[in-house]
């Protein structure tokens, strides 16, 4: 680099500026000029002094608020640490068993004891590093997790996924509710919310709720209120990883959640109903939440209820994307065309239907039975699935048929040219 001369030049805009090269193997006469645009979320140095000057003169305003509990808190004191060290030093028989390397320390002890001391702090940190508190609760709150969740996910049966404060988990691994366990009295009420301030793909400054327990009694969160039913974590693919944060309030009385609960939604299975002369057999298809009922806010949520419920423990852990949520994504939160406008497409499958219309010999015939017709292998899933429901005439794909040869589906099977479906038997 000793043959290249570097000289910067500033313009007006704080934003951009310019960076001119001499390189001697060229012309060292003809400077290069390239430019560079920096992000606009740097501030300018007047915006930069003018807040430091706010902040000196009001520093109440910008201080931050614990809106947790704090008076269990027990931090050890610099002179207990140093006289502890000291003790430690001056033990010959612990320095003579390190020494030998036969010193034996029980982990659990020492776990137990960082639990009770320095946890909640060191948990803070590090939940200020990966901006939990500011993308939650705003700016200005915080607090310490001072309760320690237990939470487990069964990947099979054998192996198991806990979540800690930051580790990498992958969609595979967190399909379906985790077990979720912590110490507490009988008496307590408990709400528990999972949510990502990450995976909301509709509203900017939102978050995505996965889950939402409310009023669980003492500990035993599979008999609290089950306000939003358990959905997996889907990032998309390139986002990076996104967070995903177990938030766990303690509540001062049973608290009434109407306003956020969801309808539950039915599964997939098969439901035989049986009655006086025959057996009905019904299919029942899972009917998940869209996204946009999935919307949550963690500051208006607890700016709601700041009075009954105070923040207690916390854990999180990070995901990206894997290709166990192709499936996920194409056929039951149908993201394709999540953002088309139904008009939209509505005019698309018009066109289509027309380019198969003859002006003077009509519609051609429909085969008797469509899904015997082959499909490529090669395809994806979800490219499959939209061309079996093209097929069957299901969803938009409705108008792709006249009403007398749309295809139905009875007993699995696709049929035209019959009566509808209600006068099957």
């Amino acid at each position: 680099m000793s043959n290249i001369i570097k000289k910067l030049r500033l313009l007006s805009s704080p934003t951009t500026f310019y960076i001119q090269v001499r390189n001697s193997r060229m012309n060292p006469l003809v400077p290069i000029q390239r430019k560079f645009i920096v992000p606009e979320l740097f501030f300018s140095l007047e915006e930069r002094l003018n807040e430091t000057n706010e902040r000196v003169q009001d520093p109440e305003k910008y201080s931050k608020v614990n809106i947790g509990f704090s008076g269990a808190l027990r931090k050890p004191r610099k002179q207990e640490k140093f006289r502890t060290i000291q003790d430690l030093r001056n033990n010959t028989e612990l320095e003579k068993l390190a020494h030998q390397g036969t010193l034996k320390v029980d982990l659990e002890v020492i776990q137990k004891e960082w639990e009770n001391s320095l946890k909640p702090y060191h948990v803070k940190e590090l939940a200020e590093n990966y901006e939990i508190y500011k993308h939650l609760f705003g700016d200005y709150a915080f607090f310490y997790p001072v309760v320690t969740m237990n939470i487990l996910y069964d990947f099979n049966e054998e192996l198991m996924s806990p979540v800690y404060y930051g580790n990498l988990l992958k969609p595979k691994e967190v399909k379906s509710e985790p077990n979720v366990q912590f110490q507490s009295d009988s008496e307590s009420l408990w709400s528990l919310i999972f949510t990502s301030p990450d995976d909301n793909l509709l509203e900017k400054d939102s978050e995505m709720i996965h889950w939402f327990i409310g009023n669980i009694p003492g500990n035993d969160v599979k008999k609290g209120e089950e306000i939003v039913d358990y959905m997996q974590p889907i990032p998309p693919k390139g986002t990076g990883f996104h967070r995903y944060c177990f938030v766990l309030y303690k509540q001062n009385k049973k608290i009434d959640f109407s306003r956020y609960r969801k309808s539950k939604p039915l599964r997939m299975g098969i439901l035989m109903v049986l009655s006086a002369c025959k057996k009905i057999w019904v299919n029942l298809w899972r009917k998940h939440l869209s996204l946009q009922e999935r919307t949550f806010n963690t500051f208006d949520f607890y700016k709601e209820f700041e009075d009954d419920l105070t923040p207690a423990g916390l854990s999180w852990f990070q995901a990206d994307y894997d290709v166990t949520l192709i499936n996920f994504f194409h056929k039951t939160l149908h993201i394709l065309d999540l953002h088309r406008d139904p008009k939209e497409m509505q005019k698309l499958i018009l066109l289509k239907r027309l380019k198969n219309v003859h002006p003077f010999q009509g519609e051609k015939p429909l085969y008797p039975f469509p899904q015997a017709l082959p499909v490529d292998k090669k395809w994806p899933i979800w490219l499959k699935n939209e061309i079996r429901d093209e097929r069957d005439g299901k969803g938009r794909y409705r108008d792709m048929y006249r009403e007398d040869d749309r295809p139905y589906i009875h007993e699995g099977k696709a049929v035209i040219n019959v009566l509808p479906f209600k006068s099957l038997k």
